[in-house]
């Protein structure tokens, strides 16, 4: 906005040295060597040329609110205040492999809208071994067109182990803007989404001891091979949903799913994210996922 600021300023003040070069109260303003330079420059266009200029700077400034309408609203920027990201491989997360889908052996390439009208562009996704990313790419922030998760079909999951247990409060589902996609990649954007919590059951909880009604999932239920990772999962554990949200990619930018108080437990350390159905496309790519809680006071202490 500066820049558009600075021709605005510019452009106003040839003009006035123009009018001031033709004052004749000023006699010896025409004698200036300025002069000569702002009647040749101002001689050269006419009133409708400043005009056209103007109006080329007043899109110019309208473009660029735009874009950064969209720089806000795809980084969150005038989004509610949200507890800590603590699905952030920066802060200790880390997926649990054993509890995820498997990686699509072939990735989709990024395509922008620009790419698409470019003389070697095809206008669609080019499948690609080399732009495949492990699960991991959605414990980063940084949103970059195809660094994504991608999993075969319309439906899977991937489970984070949080750094500390936390009493989570939000869930957030990030994923680029339509303007910045190719003409077929938002195909590729979750749809529904449900995600699940780890309940420890032991002595003093027991699945009799579950509200009735209450759904739940064994472990072994997300298990890619039905064989649990033992060294953070025990067989009579079970997950329990948190919460369920539609990811509108039409919105584009952020979609936030609030958690209320839930009946079972009050911290979670580990959570499946678990995809029901994409916007129609092959495949379903993540970007960040993020969720949003409260790190237990006994441990923030220490």
């Amino acid at each position: 906005m500066l820049f558009i600021y600075i021709l605005h300023s510019i452009f106003v003040g040839w003009r006035v040295l123009g009018g001031l070069c033709e004052h004749t109260s000023i006699s010896n303003w025409t004698h200036l060597d300025l002069c000569p330079i702002v009647d040749s420059t101002l001689s050269s266009y006419d009133s409708s040329s400043f005009q056209r200029y103007s109006q080329r700077l007043d899109n110019l400034e309208s473009q660029m609110d735009q874009r950064l309408n969209d720089i806000v609203s795809h980084v969150g920027l005038d989004s509610p205040k949200l507890d800590h990201d603590l699905s952030q491989r920066a802060f200790g997360a880390r997926i649990v492999t054993g509890l995820t889908s498997p990686t699509s052996l072939q990735a989709v390439a990024p395509t922008s809208f620009f790419s698409s009208i470019l003389p070697f562009g095809s206008g669609s996704e080019v499948k690609t071994k080399a732009n495949v990313h492990l699960p991991s790419v959605v414990l980063e922030r940084s949103l970059l067109l195809g660094d994504c998760w991608l999993f075969d079909g319309g439906a899977g999951h991937i489970t984070i182990q949080l750094p500390y247990p936390a009493n989570l409060t939000a869930i957030t589902i990030d994923y680029l803007p339509l303007s910045q996609l190719g003409p077929t990649f938002h195909l590729y954007a979750p749809r529904s989404v449900t995600v699940w919590g780890l309940v420890r059951l032991s002595k003093h909880l027991t699945l009799s001891s579950l509200p009735v009604g209450q759904l739940h999932r064994p472990a072994s239920h997300f298990s890619r091979h039905k064989r649990l990772p033992s060294r953070v999962i025990k067989p009579n554990d079970i997950f329990v949903p948190l919460v369920t949200l539609e990811y509108d990619i039409h919105s584009g930018g952020r979609e936030i799913a609030y958690i209320s108080d839930l009946e079972i437990g009050s911290s979670y350390d580990i959570v499946v994210v678990e995809v029901t159905e994409n916007w129609g496309g092959d495949s379903t790519c993540l970007y960040h996922i993020g969720v949003h809680g409260q790190v237990e006071s006994v441990i923030a202490r220490t």
